[in-house]
């Protein structure tokens, strides 16, 4: 992972690709929050966010809330981790992962909840 970051930004393709995300003042062209609002409700949504990010975590709370307690959205926060949680917190990122795709299989937690 620590490579491919590497090689994203060396050549600041990474800088230029993100800026091309963002309005001025760091706002998203394109925000998150009504797409993933109108996405299916039969369709899982798992929001991960490291708990020292720049993305504010309630934002999951509020696409949680905006989808409906019919739709199956997780939130959860990894501590002692910021915006790159994989590099950062990396075994409790594949463990988030691992979760995320048990509940998918109908094999891990159900419901809504924050963790």
């Amino acid at each position: 992972m620590m490579r491919y970051l590497y090689h994203a930004n060396v050549q600041s393709t990474g800088d230029a690709g993100f800026g091309a995300l963002l309005a001025p003042f760091a706002f998203a062209r394109r925000p998150m929050l009504p797409r993933l609002a109108g996405l299916d409700p039969a369709i899982p949504a798992t929001l991960l966010y490291g708990a020292h990010s720049w993305i504010d975590y309630r934002t999951g709370d509020r696409v949680r809330a905006a989808r409906g307690p019919d739709a199956p959205t997780h939130v959860e926060v990894i501590p002692d981790a910021g915006h790159h949680i994989y590099a950062d917190q990396t075994d409790l990122f594949v463990a988030a992962v691992l979760r995320a795709a048990a509940r998918v299989r109908g094999g891990g937690e159900g419901g809504g909840e924050s963790g």
